[in-house]
């Protein structure tokens, strides 16, 4: 059976990888800051991508940045490939697409802290002048 890739580090190098990641648009991207973010990222582990597509769902562990809410930063990626758009709204409890909504490749769940969220999205979207109220648009509106 093929494991997960699972990298630890620290600084830039672990920096890179998270927006590796993004930059490529092939992942779901799931920051962990809270319960339901962490709930959220191992349920969609074990309903898609066990066995030999646990392979396809990796994390990235590292000390946080300046200006982050928490010490650290755990970030998972779950490859599109084996949850399909469809089948996230469809977890998610999404409307369908009607060309309106704009599910973008991060998944937030509701009780993540809106600090963390700001830090996240300044960090690895280089966005700086982003406000809290960009929130409700950002993320897939997991509720965890």
């Amino acid at each position: 059976m093929a494991e997960a890739q699972i990298g630890i580090g620290s600084g830039e190098d672990a920096f890179a990888l998270v927006q590796k990641h993004m930059d490529e648009r092939r992942w779901w991207i799931i920051p962990v800051a809270s319960k339901g973010a962490m709930a959220l990222a191992q349920y969609i582990e074990k309903t898609y991508y066990d066995g030999d597509k646990n392979q396809y769902f990796n994390m990235v562990m590292t000390t946080a940045g300046e200006g982050s809410a928490l010490p650290f930063t755990i970030v998972f990626f779950a490859h599109k490939e084996y949850l399909t758009m469809e089948e996230l709204r469809r977890l998610l409890k999404l409307p369908e697409d009607d060309g309106t909504a704009d599910l973008r490749d991060i998944l937030w769940t509701s009780d993540t802290p809106e600090a963390f969220f700001i830090w996240f999205m300044r960090t690895f979207k280089g966005d700086p002048g982003r406000d809290d109220s960009s929130r409700d648009q950002e993320g897939g509106g997991a509720n965890g």
